[in-house]
């Protein structure tokens, strides 16, 4: 599944159109639609933070789509369904792609869930499928980094069961969190400009540790040394440092 992903996002977005297109058109291939689709979302929200698309364009295509979904909630939750039963014994193959699956499940629920499709979710088929994958994690252990979706954030924890997401991955949630907060439709223009001028030197902190060029000054000692990343997890989290910055950067500079 890793393959899709390095894709620019106007490739992806095309491909998330036609998916939701064969959804509308319904027929026999309705179910392969919706995974299509689901695919899709989390390859479009990857690449819309790896290629830094305006936020105004975000704000566009997360409401599009969840205009789009809307009468779909049948299909929706009985793919959710679908999905919990798979993971009841999903082999070592299949674990990155469930947690691909959960993940897209995961950003439906929170960055799409204005869509009328989401509210038709079951919490407890959410919950049941989470059983299994702790399961699974204890069985098969964290995804090999070079099958795991870029820019997942740390609240996605299927990716390193039975393990922690690397503590390096606060801040850079904090940045996603605080991103997504500009990006949702109640923000305010200067909302947390002071916030994000605290988080823009704790990224930068963290990029030198990541870097291998410091160690955490005695107020970020909550950070751990680079030590405790993968040489894999450094090249994963190195570029999205950048692009957090950037954009923290842009907003900083229309203040």
């Amino acid at each position: 599944m890793a393959y899709f992903f390095p894709a620019p996002v106007d490739e992806q977005l095309a491909y998330l159109r036609r998916s939701v297109e064969g959804l509308r058109a319904g027929g026999i291939w309705g179910g392969a639609y919706l995974h299509d689709t689901t695919l899709a979302l989390l390859a479009v929200e990857s690449a819309m933070a790896r290629d830094l698309l305006p936020f105004e364009a975000v704000r566009r295509h997360r409401r599009d789509v969840s205009e789009a979904l809307a009468p779909f909630g049948e299909q929706l939750a009985g793919y959710v369904e679908i999905v919990a039963d798979e993971a009841i014994a999903a082999d070592d193959d299949a674990w990155p792609e469930l947690c691909g699956k959960r993940s897209a499940i995961e950003l439906l629920l929170t960055r799409y869930a204005g869509s009328p499709a989401v509210a038709a979710v079951d919490p407890s088929v959410v919950a049941r499928l989470d059983d299994h994958l702790r399961a699974l994690g204890r069985e098969h252990g964290p995804v090999d980094p070079a099958f795991r979706i870029p820019a997942m954030p740390a609240a996605h924890a299927w990716w390193w069961m039975p393990s922690e997401p690397p503590r390096p991955l606060a801040p850079i949630d904090e940045a996603r969190s605080m991103i997504e907060e500009r990006l949702s439709e109640r923000a305010e223009r200067g909302l947390r400009l002071a916030s994000l001028e605290t988080l823009r030197a704790r990224l930068l902190t963290v990029r030198r540790i990541v870097a291998g060029e410091g160690s955490p000054r005695h107020d970020d000692a909550e950070l751990e040394p680079a030590s405790v990343l993968a040489p894999d997890e450094v090249a994963l989290a190195a570029p999205e440092l950048a692009a957090l910055l950037a954009r923290i950067a842009g907003e900083l500079a229309r203040r």
